[in-house]
């Protein structure tokens, strides 16, 4: 049977479950096969976001409710971390919910290897999942705000630096960062944010961060490389809303005027 293990973790990884039922084992090899370099077959469905395939090797081939949250467990919830480097968000539910983790476990899952799931989920642009992981599983305030800032922002500063405007603006704006700290992230790591979004040319990312001091003082401060292809038209266009607004102050001035006169 060992020599045969990788045809079982080749028929994990696809999504055809008939073809796992129809191998010619007994269900002790089959239990063997699952069990194999620690439940390798499992993190590697889950990876692939193969939900029928984790439904059979879990509940149906005949694991003890023991083994199956050893499976879970296995590699510090690599098959959690996986699922969500890959944007799996129906595998991540079935495996923190359905499988028999204990409230402490979900959360052990989401914070090991220093929340490695949720900044996977951030870097890759995966909202879904980071809103799951963030505000469904159970996460405490501080333990949120741990998670951003772990690794000097790393989830903020790599979301920028993949172009991910919406997980970033999710990251800064709604999990609960102060104003000193939204700072800080902008400012991780010599500006990394802001310099690898630049590098690849990501300009709404730009964008939006010329809307805070540190971004906008920054690349102010670098006119060489970022004025004329991010700040000055940033600028030009702050001033005339600026303008605009006070054409319209102007307009409405008049009328109260007469209305208090009449």
């Amino acid at each position: 049977m060992a020599g045969e293990f990788s045809l079982f973790d080749l028929a994990s990884m696809q999504d055809k479950v008939e073809h796992l039922k129809a191998l010619p084992w007994s269900k002790e090899d089959k239990l063997e096969a699952i069990k194999a370099k620690d439940y390798y077959a499992i993190s590697w469905a889950a990876l692939n976001g193969r939900l029928p395939i984790l439904h059979y090797l879990l509940e149906e081939v005949g694991l003890s409710t023991e083994d199956k949250l050893k499976a879970v467990k296995a590699y510090g919830y690599i098959a959690i971390a996986r699922a969500a480097q890959y944007s799996h968000l129906a595998t991540i539910r079935y495996l923190l919910e359905e499988v028999g983790l204990s409230t402490e476990d979900k959360l052990k899952a989401v914070k090991a290897y220093g929340y490695i799931a949720i900044i996977s989920a951030a870097e890759n642009g995966h909202l879904a999942i980071l809103r799951y992981l963030l505000e469904e599983v159970g996460l405490g305030t501080e333990d949120k705000l741990e998670a951003i800032k772990a690794d000097d922002y790393y989830a903020i500063r790599n979301a920028a630096y993949n172009g991910h405007l919406e997980t970033l603006r999710y990251l800064l704006e709604e999990v609960g960062l102060s104003t000193e700290d939204k700072r800080e992230a902008i400012k991780a790591d010599d500006y990394y944010a802001i310099r690898r979004a630049a590098a690849y040319q990501h300009r709404p990312i730009i964008t939006y961060f010329l809307t805070f001091d540190p971004g906008l003082a920054y690349l102010e401060s670098h006119d060489r490389e970022y004025g004329k292809t991010y700040v000055y038209g940033f600028v030009a266009e702050q001033l005339e809303g600026l303008k605009r607004r006070k054409e319209g102050m102007v307009q409405i001035t008049p009328v109260l005027v007469s209305t208090e006169r009449a």
